[in-house]
Parts: structure tokens; sequence; C-alpha cells
């Protein structure tokens, strides 16, 4: 008895404004979906948002960027930009979603995301690409680093930025055997997937439940040779927990797939 969705679109990671200039120009229409309700009411969107700086504020605001990509050029709408003959200089007034004023300085913004996290990022692509020599362990060291400057930043776990990284993030410490930090990226690519997806099941999501659920047993089966005797007990709790949570991801893509393909399995 649900309702059945279908997108429109080829890239549901677009922004609400590319989102409805394409469907405005191929379709004639404009899109009313809940997503593109709440996106049009709050001002902001999940997936270009970052956490209001104020202290203790759980607001959310969005950079005034035509894109929000690190490896694309950096375009201030004027609207938001105060008169100044130093361009570097310009401050941008916003408010987030709870009403703090946040005002950020262009250049500084510029050299964060073209700059400090776009080098990570080229650095770290280079490191899994073998281009410059590394470790399974120094990919691991330098991931976990790209997450804590998002974090610094306070960019939102579900930027569509981070929705490219997280998969590339998850097999950098796979590769290192931390099966726990890796299952936890790609629990949260899988959320990034939910707050984007037009209905509640998608075929890429099979995927990445499969891909948690070989995680999580990895994880548990090398839990237990970890520790010594005396502490088995408590390391098979643990280890029941994992297998149980591996279980979990595994009956959740079954039904991705039931939902989707009408069978338990991708034929």
């Amino acid at each position: 008895g649900e309702e059945l969705t279908i997108s429109l679109l080829p890239d549901l990671y677009q922004s609400s404004r590319t989102r409805q200039k394409l469907l405005n120009v191929t379709r004639r229409i404009e899109c009313t979906c809940v997503r593109c309700k709440v996106e049009a009411e709050t001002g902001t969107e999940y997936l270009s948002a970052f956490r209001c700086p104020e202290n203790g504020c759980k607001g959310l605001f969005n950079l005034p960027l035509e894109t929000s990509s690190p490896d694309e050029t950096l375009q201030w709408r004027p609207e938001h930009l105060n008169s100044t003959t130093d361009a570097n200089n310009i401050r941008m007034g916003h408010q987030c979603t709870q009403g703090h004023d946040v005002v950020l300085e262009k250049g500084r913004v510029s050299k964060w995301v073209n700059g400090v996290l776009g080098e990570k990022i080229k650095e770290f692509i280079h490191r899994m690409q073998g281009v410059k020599p590394s470790t399974p362990e120094a990919n691991r060291e330098h991931a976990k680093k790209i997450l804590q400057t998002t974090k610094t930043w306070g960019m939102h776990p579900s930027h569509r930025m981070l929705y490219v990284l997280y998969p590339m993030l998850a097999e950098a410490c796979e590769k290192a055997e931390d099966f726990s930090q890796s299952a936890m990226f790609v629990q949260a690519a899988i959320s990034c997937w939910e707050k984007i997806l037009p209905g509640k099941y998608w075929p890429i999501l099979s995927l990445y439940y499969d891909s948690l659920a070989d995680l999580l047993k990895k994880r548990a089966e090398t839990r237990t040779a970890e520790y010594l005797d005396d502490e088995r007990e408590n390391i098979k709790k643990g280890r029941d927990l994992f297998m149980r949570l591996a279980r979990e991801a595994e009956e959740r893509s079954k039904e991705n797939k039931r939902i989707c393909f009408g069978s338990g399995s991708i034929r």
C-alpha cells in the first residue's frame, strides 16, 4: 500500500537550485516533494550545509556558493556581499536556521575549501591510486585527518563533498584492517543516501548494506583474537553485538532487494 516513487533526475545529490532548474528545462515542472519543500522553507540544504559556529547552537547555514566542491571555483553571489575594494576580504553575512548571524570572510573560506581541504583530498586520492608512495596504515590516518578537518569547520555529515568521499575513506580503513572505522564510513554513506532518496528503497542501498554486513563480520572475527583468555567473555559479548548488527544489515539488504527487484537477490 506504500506510494511508489521514481526519480526524474540522474543525480539526486545536486543542489535544490540545480535540480529545480533541470526539471524546469527538461520537464517544464516544479518539484514539490518533501525534500524540496523542506529546503525551500528552511532555506538550508543539508547536502551543502555547515553547522552554526555559535556555541551550543544546533542550527545550520549554507555558504552562498554556486558550488561547494573543492575542485571548482568559488562563485559568490552578489546579493550576499558587502561593498569593498578587496575581494578577498569580502565579508558574508548570513543566518543559521536558528537565527544566529554568521559572518565569514571570502578569502578564508576559499582558502579552506580550495586549499586546505582540497589539498588533503588530492593527496589522499594520490595515495589511494598509488601515485604517491604510501602504506594502508598511513592512508587510514590520512582519511581520519580529512574527516577531522570537515568536523573542525562544521561541515554537515551529509554534505555532498563527504558523500563522494565516504566510500574512499571506507576503502582506506578496510585495507588497513580497521573494520570498525570502515563500517562507520559505510554507515555514513547510507545515511547520506537515505536523506536524498525519494522513497525508502533504492538499488544502491543493497550494495552498501552488504558491504556494511561484511565489515561487521570481519570486525567480529578479529575481536576474539585480540585479547587474552581471561577477557574472552567480555569479548564474546562484543563479537555477538557485531554479528547481530551484521545480520540486521543483511536483512535490510534483502528487504531492499525484494522491494526493488521483486526477490531476495539481484538478477
